[in-house]
């Protein structure tokens, strides 16, 4: 869902999400210093100390589910832009896994069911680390969980592809070589083919809303200061 913030989003914001507790709290990105450490900073000034330097360094098309490595990942995100001065942040590109899943031959999604796959926080807490320093955030440890390759929404019923390159370490049960094989396989599917996403341009007041049963995120073009 996109929609345009009626009032202040400045002022409204956390009052939004509120109404779907409970808040998911990230386990090592920032928060506002005088907000709540349910909302988290993807940007900020060099001023404020925060910039995620892992964010600026570069910017792949690279799609991922929000926390995936979580038993229970978060459901749905809220994005909201507060200030948007000009020629600063990026765009988000919302891709559906519904149709990343339904593209892919009738054969080739059978193979997929049954399988799950391991996901972990390892490397971008490790990245957080080393980018950032002294002002690293880490609320807890490494996280890893198995989930299904393929998932059924709970309401629609519909099935979606549930991995991604940001998360997704290896196929259950699977050698080494095959599960590279696989995941390579679907991450280009899902990272290259964007027949099946939508771009997102924020100007302030902008709220994005989407559900990680059925989609994945990817930033672009995130300035390098």
């Amino acid at each position: 869902m996109i929609a345009k913030a009626p009032e202040s989003p400045r002022t409204n914001a956390p009052l939004y999400p509120d109404y779907l507790r409970p808040l998911h709290k990230h386990g090592w990105m920032p928060h506002p210093k005088n907000g709540p450490v349910e909302f988290v900073i993807v940007y900020d000034s060099r001023e404020d100390l925060r910039v995620r330097k892992s964010w600026a360094r570069k910017s792949p098309i690279q799609f991922h589910v929000d926390q995936s490595p979580e038993a229970q990942p978060p459901g749905l995100t809220f994005f909201c832009m507060l200030e948007s001065p000009p020629g600063a942040g990026g765009d988000t590109i919302i891709s559906s896994m519904n149709r990343a899943y339904d593209q892919l031959s009738p054969s080739f999604r059978k193979r997929l069911e049954g399988l799950t796959a391991l996901h972990t926080t390892a490397n971008p807490i490790l990245r957080e680390i080393r980018d950032n320093g002294d002002l690293a955030v880490l609320r807890r440890p490494i996280t890893k969980a198995v989930h299904p390759v393929v998932t059924v929404h709970p309401v629609t019923g519909r099935k979606a592809l549930f991995v991604n390159s940001s998360y997704t370490q290896r196929i259950t049960g699977w050698d080494e070589e095959e599960s590279d094989m696989l995941l390579r396989f679907l991450f280009d599917h899902i990272n290259r083919d964007q027949d099946f996403a939508c771009r997102v341009r924020y100007e302030p007041g902008t709220i994005v809303v989407w559900d990680h049963w059925t989609t994945s995120p990817a930033n672009v073009a995130m300035p390098s200061g």
